[in-house]
């Protein structure tokens, strides 16, 4: 047996990919490691020495014999094959026979003779089934011992099997380092990202900027970063802010994966070089989306209370989500408490980056790989009971990966608002958390131009003419801003902001030469969005509360762009003066123009007066709740409703919200069974206030529908799925409704046709006999009032568009 080949012993080679972390889990217990070459006399011998390396008198010894009458210097592997005469005293021979070596030995003795003459002295050649399958069978029986031959198969299968996936393992291991790519430097770049900052205020600086190395002694605190507003605002504004620290700004000097870590050799160094390429802004709302995730990671990995939530982060395009959001992320998951992960990766443009954190002594090192491998070889991380987080920037012209253990990794996606990038993710990962980014405030801008142009304010500081000239370029930053927004990607850059200019000209251009109700819903803000230059180059998208969570709403994405969509909206008024008027045959247009002309006092003060009860069904007649509570408490420039939420998916909301009272709920999902809006009003019909039957207090629900049709009938299914819809939209919604009444007003042109009989709701078709389908069809008719308003000329719907 002196000729085998040497095992390969659990330390001596392989497992070189795999993070400290993977081989502490893999690698638990020690021991051979067979491979295919591996001889079958090894694998018998269970870890043994060998018998020729075994001397006759180191068994003596282990048994107590002290005779002389017995050679000592006489190998193990002769002893074994005649031990009457080499171990003639019978009661040292059985001994020495029941040592579990020998008992190995003489194992090995009997079996391999036997498997070597027929041609198995291997693992591989024990394993090709279909060609031993005799050899192994006449081996079996020249062994006539059936427990013997047992213990033989067992031994060799096993190591067979697990040198058979090892073969496997080294075969992948092998295609992975092939089409991995270790970035050199690239972990410590990121990892050691230098700190500088920009604060604001400052009267004795150049544009009242100050740039300072390092991180201040405090950043923002979670109040000032999460501040969300309840309603949509009607003009592009900023909010009121303090002077103080207004951006971060992280320095990797081999860039990001963004910019695929690739810094050009004839890179000039000039400001806006490196912000393309090693500089990240950091403000307010990457540091918001940060707080969430590290709340979410400690809830996971330190906590243990849950699994991780996948996020999903939406914001307006050229505002710094990938680059900005992205870089910052990553750099805050690499810092993480120190054990609780083990990668981060990061997909960016059809490239994964795989992120290994410093553990065990070994220094972190990024990994860079095509999509399709980086997900093959996250899949054999989690495997290997690695923990990590995936970083994904979903573009339209790319699919995101659905085969990622997102619901046992934490995972962020980021995007631009158009569904089509992260659809098949989100159906994949059913609870996935949606984040919305806002645009960058003005002085965020600022900052930013600041952090641009540092040298020069260090320049200004002795030299009146740099001065001058710096703020002549922020005053046409400024300019710029009001024309295209606050996106530094069409600001700072000259083709860039000019390319963006002829957009929203081409865009409003089209608009107008195309459908009319198409036009309206970008100037209401409720068209959904796509990734094209029609809707990013015309609207922002902002961040709204909604109850617990959060959603979002669209506003043109400049004071300039909404001024231009107005005086379009007048050039097609004096078009086509038709198309505004309540006798237009335009449902749609009719519905956003009603719908707008409800939001004010003096429109909507016109709309709910008047509103006629339609004669049938069981209720007793009575004055509407618009007419006895609403309309006296109109108060001119007010808004009528405390705010307006849009429902895009009300039949399948992200997360449940809270009901609220005179919150205007409008379905923006394209399917209106019942309704095109809705809303609650505190009372009953000549009521105010008061408590129901349930201490509850008396509350009714206004369902609002704006048809051209003459009869608006509906059925039981449709009233159904209202129902069950607006119960998954509101968490409160039995509770805040028990003991509420009900009504529903049609609003219509003013004509000789209009409604005026009880609408009916039938019982949907073979549902006579469901006693559901019967008590929806009496809730109709004894609950829900039914009242109809006719929209004459004198309501100025367009006006509720125009600032």
């Amino acid at each position: 047996m002196s000729g085998r080949k040497r095992l390969v012993r659990q330390d001596e080679g392989g497992g070189a990919g795999e993070p400290p972390s993977a081989r502490a889990r893999l690698e638990d217990v020690p021991g051979p490691r067979w491979t295919l070459n591996s001889d079958v006399a090894d694998v018998l011998l269970r870890g043994a020495r060998p018998p020729e390396e075994v001397l006759l008198s180191e068994c003596l010894e282990r048994v107590g014999h002290r005779g002389t009458d017995i050679n000592g210097s006489v190998r193990m592997d002769v002893v074994i094959q005649e031990p009457e005469f080499y171990i003639p005293d019978e009661h040292a021979r059985r001994r020495i026979l029941s040592l579990p070596e020998c008992q190995t030995y003489a194992l090995v003795h009997r079996i391999i003779p036997l498997l070597r003459r027929k041609g198995i002295a291997g693992l591989l050649q024990w394993g090709v089934a279909d060609e031993n399958a005799d050899a192994k069978r006449a081996v079996r029986d020249a062994l006539a011992d059936d427990g013997l031959w047992n213990t033989v198969c067992g031994l060799l299968d096993a190591a067979f099997s697990v040198a058979k996936d090892a073969e496997a393992r080294e075969r992948a291991l092998a295609s992975r380092n092939a089409a991995a790519v270790v970035m050199p430097g690239a972990s410590e770049s990121v990892f050691e990202a230098t700190w500088s900052y920009v604060e604001s205020g400052v009267a004795d600086k150049p544009l009242g900027m100050r740039v300072a190395s390092g991180r201040p002694k405090s950043v923002w605190s979670f109040a000032e970063v999460s501040k969300t507003p309840l309603q949509l605002p009607t003009e592009n504004v900023d909010e009121e802010r303090d002077d103080g620290l207004e951006v971060l700004v992280l320095t990797s000097e081999k860039g990001w994966p963004f910019t695929l870590f690739c810094i050009p050799a004839t890179v000039d160094g000039t400001p806006f070089q490196m912000m393309d390429d090693t500089d990240v802004v950091v403000r307010r709302e990457s540091v918001r989306v940060w707080n969430i995730v590290r709340a979410d990671l400690d809830a996971w990995l330190v906590r243990k209370e849950r699994l991780p939530t996948p996020f999903v982060l939406l914001g307006s395009p050229g505002i710094g989500k990938s680059f900005g959001v992205g870089s910052h992320l990553l750099y805050e998951l690499l810092h993480y408490t120190p054990g609780k992960l083990d990668v981060v990766t990061f997909l960016v443009r059809e490239t994964m980056y795989i992120f290994y954190l410093p553990r065990g002594g070994e220094a972190g090192r990024v990994e860079r790989y095509k999509k399709d491998d980086g997900v093959d070889r996250i899949m054999e991380l989690w495997r290997a009971g690695c923990r990590g987080y995936m970083i994904l920037d979903a573009k339209e012209t790319m699919d995101l990966p659905t085969c990622l253990p997102a619901r046992l990794w934490g995972s962020i996606v980021l995007s631009s608002p158009n569904k089509k990038n992260y659809k098949v993710w989100r159906e994949t990962n059913v609870g996935s958390r949606f984040l919305y980014i806002n645009r960058y405030h003005a002085r965020e801008m600022k900052a930013y131009f600041a952090w641009l142009r540092r040298a020069d304010l260090v320049a200004a500081e002795g030299n009146a003419a740099v001065g001058t000239e710096l703020e002549e370029s922020w005053r046409v930053m400024e300019e710029r801003m009001r024309e295209v927004g606050h996106a530094p990607r069409y600001v700072f850059y000259e083709g860039s902001y000019r390319s963006r200019k002829d957009e929203v000209e081409w865009t409003l251009n089209r608009l107008i030469a195309g459908e009319v109700s198409c036009f309206l819903l970008f100037l209401t803000g409720t068209v959904d969005w796509k990734d094209d230059i029609t809707v990013h180059s015309l609207l922002d998208l902002v961040r709204l509360k909604a109850g617990a969570s959060e959603d979002r709403g669209n506003r043109p994405v400049s004071a300039a762009v909404r001024s231009k969509m107005i005086e379009r909206l007048r050039d097609i008024v004096a078009s086509d003066p038709k198309l505004f008027v309540p006798y237009c045959s335009r449902r749609d247009v009719f519905e956003i123009l009603v719908l707008a002309a409800l939001q004010r006092p003096v429109s909507a003060r016109c709309l709910l007066q008047g509103v006629q009860m339609l004669q049938g069904g069981a209720c007793a007649q009575k004055e509407s709740v618009v007419e006895t509570i609403v309309v006296p408490r109109l108060v001119d420039g007010q808004p009528t409703f405390r705010r307006v939420e849009l429902l895009y998916d009300i039949y399948s909301p992200e997360e449940a919200t809270a009901c609220e009272p005179m919150v205007l709920y409008r379905n923006c999902d394209g399917y209106d069974p019942v309704v095109s809006a809705f809303f609650v009003v505190e009372g009953h019909s000549g009521q105010a206030g008061g408590t129901g039957l349930h201490g509850v207090p008396q509350r009714t629900v206004v369902l609002l529908q704006v048809t051209l049709a003459e009869e608006r009938h509906t059925n039981t299914d449709k009233l159904m799925s209202l129902k069950k819809a607006l119960r998954a939209q509101f968490s409160n919604w039995e509770d805040f409704t028990r003991d509420a009444q009900w009504e529903v007003i049609y609003f219509q042109p003013d004509r000789a046709d209009k409604m005026c009989a009880w609408q009916q709701c039938a019982i949907s078709s073979g549902m006579d006999q469901d006693a559901d389908h019967e008590d929806e069809h009496e809730f109709w008719n004894a609950k829900v009032r039914q009242y109809q308003k006719s929209v004459c000329e004198s309501v100025s719907l367009v006006r509720a568009l125009l600032p």
